[in-house]
């Protein structure tokens, strides 16, 4: 049963890691639109720096072939080339069969040395910047769009969500997108074109060494698999404890006057650490399977190399190397081609030995991505049902409900069956106990809620039929918390009517009795508002 059990939850775990993978690539990709063409063209480059780097090892090879075995270069359609180096060497020592001199060689070999580098280093440059370009891009497409829908979406939403929270996702989740774009994407890319690449160029080189070559290869994936999987568990739950360390603070440092005049500093600093710790611990984790992973890769990939190292060099000597099945005949193997594989042999290993820092950015990622796609999938505020509306857009303010019924949990009512008509100029009070529903009543004018049974009318109109616009352009509001904006005096007065002139906001701040408070202050109507107000006295507020 044990077996079974952890069997099965092996495999709910594999299918979880898939389905993450298979939604963050559709996110991505849904995400890319307008910068398809600049990814394309990044993998194209990718292409073109993987091929140029595994070309590297071919000039060695041809410079160590020439001098050790004097054997001519084997490259398609380069003969006319190499022909033409030749007339700076000499031809008196070569031996029959030899159509190159040694110096042309060298210098052929050298020149195209600086050709793949040169090749190598611009498609490196480029390839970079432009995922430099398309991160930055979607972080800021991301990031707007979040906003956007976060300004959408209800209040009962806004009301369950803490504020650290919804913090992280637009500045944490967003960066963890962009650093995957920037760091890793080309990075796995290559890595995988690598893997490819060099399979076929040892294949196509000597089958019987190839088979040597990726005896470790099996062995390594399996660890990588199972270290991943760890590794992606203990990222999420850091991920998770960052988001709390996020909320914890944005919280407190909202309440700053609250915890100074009931003088708990203390305990919520105790309870600061107590997050930050949980977030210490997890990060710790996933640190300590990524420590583990790397020197394991090393490990296995130093032994295979010393195999190939002793057997190519063995056969590379001139002698035949045979091991039950496996042989290499006498001559199969030169010390050119023993270099090329050994160069290859880093290369290959290489992707595997920076999978658990990809596995990270992965993972991180995804769990941002998915985190992201929630706050999309909510479904936004009331809907505005008045888009066809062509009444006036001054409206008296009669206002009636008939029979109006609304619970936050619809299960609990807190309105139930509220008839009530109040005429346009008509000063109203609300009384009650607190609970009764005044301030959800309030709330159910501008739609902020619907109403769920009954009707709330405005000038004789259902409210649901005025465009959302039109309806709280005709409403003020005076919240129970003054907030201010960043900004200047002038700017928060104006808030409502951002094109209002300097004469409507005098006259506006005049009707309020606070234009002499603020002819007072140093800059008058300029004078800096600080976040969110905290340099002005509540009054002033």
């Amino acid at each position: 049963m044990a077996k079974r059990r952890k069997k099965n939850m092996m495999m709910m775990s594999m299918v979880m890691m898939r389905t993450t993978t298979t939604s963050f690539a559709g996110f991505l990709f849904r995400e890319l639109e307008g910068q398809r063409l600049w990814v394309v063209i990044a993998a194209i480059l990718t292409l073109v720096q993987v091929t140029s780097d595994l070309l590297l090892p071919f000039p060695f090879k041809l410079i160590l072939d020439k001098l050790v075995n004097h054997k001519n270069p084997n490259i398609p359609f380069m003969d006319g080339l190499l022909s033409l180096f030749d007339q700076t060497g000499s031809a008196t020592h070569l031996q029959s069969g030899e159509l190159h001199t040694q110096l042309g060689v060298i210098l052929f070999a050298t020149c195209l040395l600086v050709l793949l580098s040169l090749v190598n280093a611009s498609a490196t440059y480029v390839q970079n910047s432009l995922a430099s370009i398309v991160g930055k891009n979607l972080t800021a497409k991301l990031r707007k769009q979040l906003f956007d829908q976060l300004q959408r979406l209800t209040l009962d939403w806004h009301n369950r969500q803490k504020k650290g929270d919804i913090v992280q996702r637009i500045v944490g989740d967003v960066a963890g997108i962009e650093r995957l774009i920037t760091d890793g994407l080309i990075e796995f890319v290559s890595g995988v074109l690598t893997v490819i690449g060099i399979a076929i160029i040892v294949l196509f080189i000597s089958l019987q060494f190839t088979l040597l070559f990726v005896l470790v290869v099996p062995v390594l994936f399996v660890i990588v698999f199972i270290y991943l999987r760890r590794i992606s568990l203990a990222v999420k739950k850091a991920v998770t404890a960052a988001s709390e360390v996020a909320n914890v603070a944005t919280e407190d440092v909202a309440a700053i006057t609250l915890i100074k005049g009931f003088t708990i500093e203390d305990r919520e600093a105790m309870r600061f650490s107590r997050y930050v710790g949980q977030n210490r611990d997890e990060s710790v984790s996933a640190g300590e399977l990524q420590a583990q992973l790397t020197p394991l890769v090393t490990i296995l990939v130093a032994l295979a190399t010393s195999v190939i190292v002793a057997i190519g060099s063995y056969a590379a000597s001139g002698n035949a190397f045979t091991l039950l099945f496996f042989s290499i005949p006498a001559g199969a193997i030169t010390l050119g081609t023993l270099t090329v594989f050994l160069s290859y042999l880093a290369k290959l290993y290489q992707p595997i030995r920076s999978v658990s820092r990809l596995a990270n950015l992965g993972i991180t990622a995804a769990t941002g991505a998915e985190r992201i796609q929630e706050v999309f999938d909510q479904m936004p505020e009331v809907e505005d049902t008045g888009t066809s509306y062509t009444g006036p857009t001054k409206l008296k303010g009669a206002i009636r409900c008939e029979n109006v019924i609304f619970g936050y949990t619809p299960s609990r009512p807190v309105l139930k069956g509220l008839t009530v008509d109040i005429p346009a100029g008509r000063k109203v009070g609300i009384v009650g106990l607190s609970g009764g529903g005044k301030t959800t009543l309030i709330k159910l004018i501008p739609r902020f809620y619907e109403v769920q049974q009954g009707t709330l009318m405005i000038d004789g109109l259902d409210n649901r039929y005025y465009p959302l616009n039109v309806l709280r352009q005709n409403i003020s509001l005076v919240l129970q918390e003054s907030i201010l904006f960043e900004g200047t005096v002038r700017e928060n007065i104006a808030l409502g009517r951002p094109d209002a002139t300097d004469e409507e906001v005098i006259e506006a701040a005049k009707k309020a009795y606070i234009h002499t408070t603020i002819m007072l202050l140093p800059d008058g109507y300029n004078a800096r508002v600080r976040e969110p107000g905290a340099n002005f006295s509540g009054g002033r507020r």
